[in-house]
């Protein structure tokens, strides 16, 4: 189960080597999470906002960008903007979680925020999964032009977890290129995980079928996905109509889905 599928595995699926059900539908009582971009400039006026949501009871999270990979610089970035936090939010009610702390402190970390106690998180991205605190009702991702497409949208999932309006503010720098005005552009107008996957899909390309890259483009010669996607679903129909016809209660299932993806290499359509 995926909320945000990764180009490769929406390739897959299109080319029939996986099949995926479509759940589309919000649990009960959920609002749409509004989706803003901001840059460094707005940031004071994105923490009084912040403030004013603290004193109706709601909880905030601050998630800092991550920093080449390095757990010791992405622990110093959080730590300068917790710093900054709690010298606007006030020191009591403002907590920082990163990935080097042991899980007993984690823990009690997430307890306390999970309290009446701390209203402000400052993380790094530890708490991308397994995180459901229904008082949390914004979320705001610094440079968010540092993260893909899949990672924004499952930071974002971290709110809007009860019947509360929730919100998420992408913060980016700016020295934003194209590429990440496209990516954030595409979070800011949608909330859905397969038209996010989709243009994930367009913008870093689905990786290999027959191999395990992950996204990337120049698997096949004639065909693009989504580009091609129609045809492509057209020809995977035509191979299962012509499957039926022969007896495969034998066949092993390996073999099967090779045999497809060769048949249709073969008529030129990839």
């Amino acid at each position: 189960m995926s909320a945000t599928p990764i180009p490769r595995s929406l390739a897959l699926s299109a080319y029939g080597d996986m099949d995926y059900a479509i759940i589309n539908e919000k649990p009960a009582m959920r609002k749409s999470i509004k989706t803003y971009l901001r840059d460094d400039r707005s940031l004071k006026k994105i923490y009084e906002f912040v403030k004013s949501r603290i004193v109706e009871g709601e909880k905030c999270f601050i998630i800092t960008p991550l920093v080449e990979e390095s757990e010791k610089m992405d622990l110093r970035a959080a730590t300068e903007v917790y710093e900054r936090a709690k010298s606007f939010f006030g020191e009591e009610k403002v907590l920082l979680l990163h990935g080097r702390m042991k899980e007993k402190e984690k823990d009690s970390i997430m307890k306390e925020f999970s309290s009446e106690k701390g209203a402000v998180l400052v993380s790094t991205t530890v708490v991308e999964v397994g995180v459901d605190i229904p008082e949390a009702t914004v979320m705001i991702i610094k440079n968010a032009e540092r993260f893909g497409i899949a990672q924004l949208h499952q930071l974002r999932g971290r709110v809007g977890r009860g019947d509360l309006q929730s919100y998420c503010i992408l913060v980016h720098s700016d020295n934003l290129s194209k590429t990440g005005q496209l990516r954030l552009r595409a979070l800011e107008s949608s909330d859905d995980g397969f038209v996010l996957a989709d243009e994930d899909l367009k913008q870093r390309g689905a990786g290999d079928v027959f191999g395990s890259r992950q996204h990337g483009f120049g698997t096949f010669i004639y065909t693009r996905i989504p580009a091609d996607k129609d045809i492509i679903e057209k020809i995977k129909e035509s191979v299962d109509a012509y499957f039926k016809i022969i007896d495969l209660v034998n066949i092993d299932e390996k073999l099967l889905c090779f045999t497809k993806k060769m048949i249709i290499g073969k008529h030129g359509v990839l």
